[in-house]
């Protein structure tokens, strides 16, 4: 049995464990201290069995937690390579839980499964625990118009009228700096954010019939650089497990009309 002590934690107990990061609570400084502590906590709290079934289209996680509540499904990478033999089962712990809603709650937190490896699942949960310390105080709710499509809270950077600096990108308020030997420039975005695709990212697929992946976020920064004498833009992108740099035409713009 689990027993959670904090008033966040009954908050959990209240919600019920699916839904507590399923709200934008995380953008709370006291959430993410509790989130942070419990990254630490290694007692074990549940169990996932990967199940793919012959009349399955797609395989499936079976969940289950302690002195809480069973069923239902997470999601599941299927570009793992390679995945779990159907009726594997893996015990997972409340740090590993608390990694996964995150990154499955808030676009720009780093991807964890409940069905990985325990070396990989314990890299995954130091990375959230450095992406909570760095960009914590950067995460906001995303706004209503977005709210069902999108998850409850994004990594957001502020606007910019000139090129960031390197000092901005080691404190995490950009997502990249061109380097300073070129002439550089800022760009405006036709909204900002703006929504995006980045058409090249297929780490993350979440559909193994139809070959869906992950691409879709939001662009925060667009800066050019002067090379052999022409303009080349770079785009930062944060998106489902990911914050990064992509030249710009890797990236497809999706302006409201």
């Amino acid at each position: 049995m689990v027993r959670w002590k904090t008033t966040c934690c009954r908050r959990i107990r209240d919600l019920g464990v699916s839904e507590f990061f399923k709200t934008p609570i995380l953008v709370v400084p006291a959430v993410q201290k509790f989130s942070i502590r419990h990254l630490s906590n290694t007692s074990d709290v549940g169990e996932v069995e990967f199940l793919w079934n012959a009349d399955e289209v797609e395989p499936y996680l079976d969940f289950e937690m302690t002195d809480a509540w069973s069923g239902g499904s997470v999601m599941i990478n299927f570009n793992d390579s390679p995945l779990p033999k159907t009726g594997t089962k893996r015990s997972f712990r409340i740090c590993d839980w608390v990694a996964q809603e995150i990154f499955e709650n808030c676009l720009g937190a780093p991807e964890i499964q409940l069905y990985w490896s325990l070396p990989r699942r314990d890299s995954a949960v130091q990375a959230c625990r450095k992406f909570l310390e760095r960009f914590g105080k950067q995460l906001e709710a995303t706004p209503e118009d977005h709210f069902w499509t999108d998850t409850p809270v994004r990594l957001a950077f502020p606007k910019r009228n000139r090129p960031a600096s390197t000092e901005e990108l080691r404190s995490g308020t950009a997502i990249f700096s061109l380097p300073s030997d070129h002439e550089r420039r800022a760009v405006d975005l036709p909204e900002f954010p703006t929504r995006a695709r980045w058409l090249d990212y297929k780490k993350i697929q979440t559909s193994l019939k139809d070959k869906e992946f992950e691409q879709d976020g939001w662009v925060w920064q667009a800066e050019e650089t002067l090379h052999n004498g022409k303009w080349e833009r770079s785009y930062g992108f944060v998106g489902t497990g990911v914050i990064v740099q992509v030249p710009a035409d890797g990236i497809e713009l999706s302006p409201k009309d």
